[in-house]
């Protein structure tokens, strides 16, 4: 039965994205009034709205629109490179075409109505707009349609539940902490509005660089188009072409970032689950592991060993003396990782939260109160991971848990 609720929902979700978009009153960007060259930068005015092209590499090119005669402030939360070398360009003129050759890709601008067409150096095409809709807006919603070749698969988009090929399903980017999901669950912890497009032996990549509420709908809505767009901001996207994959997430690593090498006994077997306490059922997984000879190197706790849910706490009834349980799991080979939530219990007794509260540093309002929401401990306030001080003190709080 459960299985059965979990189908109806994700059909019910499904069909209610589907909905949605297609009673959304979408208008069209129109066709091309004007263009200006500026280097590695064109910006197309269209009727209704300001196309700009960034090529960054000759396999890397940003793509923004906004519904405007102008841009807005120039700023994102997620990429880190913003100095790129010049790139030689070659522009062209077709029929109702101007075309952009970076010795990697040719992109075709149809100027009416507006639409992009990405192609090799060779002319075989990666990546097309949709001829009906392609780039438009409904109120403060954008949204992008593209062309979903039959033989073409999707790879990536977060954390998400279900099949590793996302075509044929629909996915919302907003972070949420879901207790008991199921295979087709939406949405779930992580959100990484980027995805690998994949067809016979290419591949390519699009990351959705927008902070609101966005959604990616990979052949609901149309059998044969999918489209990714968010309930506000502007339709900022990169395109990035292989043709490897590897190529692909080297590239949209450069722009957004590389986590460090992690230690090497991380990559090893890591036994995790909800949720192992007191100390002694931990100790006896331990010893299971090395009586039957199966390799481990990493034993997870979640929230059960906190004290009421506090993070950076530990439960002295559960786990009366953790640095010596620590010891003793070392001397066997293992790690130990414990599971860090950012909702800090609204609780004026509690170190952190006085210490956060006296730093400035959870997230507000607009009318300056403290956002309160609702995690494991109840009515938690939460860091502000904008500011690097916040980060700074946040990095701070993890020593304790190895002194008690």
């Amino acid at each position: 039965m459960k299985r059965i609720a979990c189908y109806l929902l994700q059909v019910l979700l499904l069909a209610a994205v589907a909905t949605a978009a297609a009673q959304a009153e979408w208008h069209s960007i129109g066709k091309v009034t004007s263009t200006k060259v500026e280097g590695s930068q064109i910006s197309f005015h269209t009727e209704h709205a300001i196309v700009q092209l960034s090529v960054l590499a000759p396999d890397i090119v940003r793509v923004r629109m906004a519904h405007a005669s102008t841009f807005g402030p120039d700023y994102s939360w997620a990429v880190v490179k913003k100095d790129w070398p010049a790139v030689h360009l070659e522009l062209g003129n077709a029929t109702n075409q101007e075309v952009i050759r970076t010795g990697k890709l040719e992109i075709h601008v149809q100027l009416s109505p507006f639409r992009l067409t990405f192609d090799d150096a060779g002319g075989r095409a990666i990546s097309k707009d949709s001829n009906d809709l392609g780039m438009a807006w409904d109120g403060n919603q954008v949204r992008c349609w593209k062309q979903m070749p039959e033989d073409e698969h999707y790879f990536g988009l977060g954390e998400n539940a279900g099949p590793l090929d996302k075509r044929g399903h629909a996915y919302v980017m907003w972070n949420t902490d879901v207790f008991g999901w199921g295979a087709n669950t939406d949405p779930l912890y992580e959100t990484v509005p980027f995805f690998i497009g994949l067809r016979q032996g290419r591949a390519y990549g699009i990351f959705f660089d927008n902070t609101w509420r966005s959604s990616f709908d990979m052949g609901v809505q149309f059998r044969n188009e999918y489209s990714f767009g968010a309930e506000g901001g502007e339709m900022n996207y990169y395109f990035f072409y292989g043709p490897g994959p590897k190529k692909v997430i080297e590239d949209y690593t450069a722009l957004v970032g590389r986590t460090q090498l992690p230690p090497m006994w991380s990559l090893g077997y890591n036994q995790s689950r909800y949720s192992y306490y007191p100390e002694k059922k931990v100790r006896f997984i331990a010893d299971n592991f090395r009586v039957r000879h199966i390799p481990c190197d990493v034993i997870f706790l979640d929230i059960h060993y906190m004290d009421g849910y506090r993070v950076f706490t530990w439960n002295k009834q559960r786990f009366p003396d953790p640095a010596a349980m620590i010891a003793g799991l070392r001397k066997q080979g293992f790690h130990l990782a414990v599971i860090i939530d950012p909702g800090i219990k609204v609780d004026p007794n509690y170190q952190v939260y006085k210490e956060g509260l006296a730093a400035n540093a959870f997230v507000r309002m607009p009318d300056g109160k403290i956002f309160v929401g609702k995690v494991w401990p109840g009515e938690s306030a939460f860091p502000d991971f904008t500011s690097p001080k916040v980060r700074h003190w946040w990095g701070t709080l993890y020593k304790g848990l190895v002194q008690d």
